[in-house]
C-alpha cells in the first residue's frame, strides 16, 4: 500500500481485551508531533484522514503540541 502524503501512519497493533466492545476498538493510532505547524495543520489533517479512512479502519489522530509559538 502506497501513500501519495510525506506523513507515514504509525500502526499500533494491540488486541483489545476481550470484553471490549468493536464499537469502542481502534485499529489505527496515528501520533504526530507538531511545532510551529499552524499553517500546515489543516492539510495535514486532510491527507492524513483520507489515507487513514482509505484503510476502511477505526482510526484516531492525535496531534501533540511540541512547545510552539503559534497556534499549532
Amino acid at each position: 500500500m502506497t501513500y501519495d502524503m510525506a506523513i507515514q501512519p504509525i500502526f499500533i497493533n494491540a488486541a483489545p481485551p476481550a470484553e471490549a466492545s468493536t464499537a469502542c476498538r481502534t485499529d489505527v493510532s496515528v501520533i504526530i508531533p507538531v511545532h510551529n505547524e499552524e499553517e500546515n495543520l489543516e492539510p495535514l489533517y486532510e491527507q492524513t484522514s483520507q489515507a487513514l479512512t482509505a484503510l476502511g479502519r477505526t482510526w484516531e489522530l492525535i496531534v501533540i503540541d511540541d512547545g510552539a509559538n503559534d497556534f499549532s
